[in-house]
């Protein structure tokens, strides 16, 4: 019994290290974005902001959720994206990432997903360039049976090690 046991903890160790979970959203209206939940501690309708002032055009904004200060990344326009005006549209990640906690506003948020490590593709293969994509790989669109949709993964730690001073934890 030991050994089915192991057997079976062995299996679902290598099935997790081979899966990744991914927390889907929108930053405009057409593709979908993904990133690790391993990064994220909860998404929230948009706050209230107040205006900072930072070097970065994308870090302009601070918030406070259940008491504590969060400066605020504009995802969409550091992926070069525009606002969208609509309450459902503007959402903000909270992620926790070398002991800093931060905000990403993020358009529609849709739904958390695994999907397999063997299933996401290199960034290059499809994108000339683009810095904080880490790789693509397809989900099924729940809203159109049948149609496949791509999904842009970013990679958070490219963009906070770049946007944020850790020495100091400053935006």
């Amino acid at each position: 019994m030991e050994k089915v046991l192991n057997s079976f903890a062995h299996r679902t160790q290598s099935v997790r290290e081979n899966e990744l979970e991914l927390l889907l959203f929108r930053l405009n209206a057409t593709q979908i974005f993904g990133i690790d939940t391993q990064k994220v501690r909860e998404v929230v309708k948009q706050p209230l902001f107040r205006a900072l002032q930072t070097p970065h055009r994308c870090i302009n904004v601070e918030t406070s959720i259940r008491g504590i200060s969060i400066s605020a990344i504009d995802l969409r326009g550091l992926m070069g994206y525009r606002d969208v005006i609509g309450e459902h549209e503007n959402n903000m990640i909270i992620t926790e990432y070398n002991g800093s906690v931060q905000g990403f506003k993020v358009g529609e948020f849709l739904r958390v997903v695994e999907i397999s490590r063997r299933d996401i593709s290199s960034i290059s293969k499809v994108v000339r360039s683009d810095k904080y994509l880490t790789g693509i790989s397809t989900i099924m669109n729940v809203e159109r049976m049948g149609r496949i949709d791509p999904v842009f993964i970013i990679d958070l730690e490219k963009i906070l090690v770049d946007l944020v001073d850790y020495e100091t934890l400053k935006c």
